[in-house]
């Protein structure tokens, strides 16, 4: 994915949580905001090679900065940002198990650097992944009793 911005924005994408050299203007950075996995079960299901897996569907945010020491640079990468995910390689990425679920504005978050602007445009994205896992080995409830001081006792047996 990040391979595929960097030729399209012709930046080269960096971590922004790095203490490393920083590429020559303009450049994008990129961190994971957060990765968020909705309570529930897990769904059983069967991999591409025929094994038994199970999954739960998980939203994981990406925020994007492109930087620059020009105003209108930064804003002009910012923007083919955006349209990489929203439209130019949404269908490439999905192929791949990459589901843009929502692409945000483009925000401000330009820094002042002792005296001069470093111009930064940021925006982020959220994307749709499959927390997957191997099978596990818990056992299956076949039948169940429920009991009550007030009624009998009630069985449940699975079909």
């Amino acid at each position: 994915m990040l391979s595929r911005l960097e030729k399209y924005t012709g930046c080269t994408c960096v971590p922004s949580n790095t203490t490393k050299q920083m590429p020559a203007y303009p450049y994008i950075s990129f961190t994971v905001i957060n990765t968020e996995v909705r309570k529930g079960t897990y769904a059983a299901a069967t991999d591409d090679k025929g094994a038994a897996v199970l999954f739960m569907p998980l939203l994981q945010k990406w925020s994007f900065t492109a930087q620059s020491d020009d105003e209108a640079v930064a804003f002009e990468k910012a923007m083919l940002v955006s349209d990489f995910f929203a439209e130019v390689e949404r269908l490439y990425l999905a192929d791949n198990g990459i589901i843009v679920a929502d692409v945000g504005a483009i925000t401000p978050r330009d820094n002042l650097l002792t005296i001069e602007y470093e111009y930064r445009k940021g925006l982020d994205v959220t994307i749709r992944l499959n927390n997957v896992i191997g099978e596990t080995t818990a056992e299956t409830i076949e039948k169940a009793t429920l009991t009550s001081d007030t009624v009998s006792d009630i069985e449940i047996e699975k079909e």
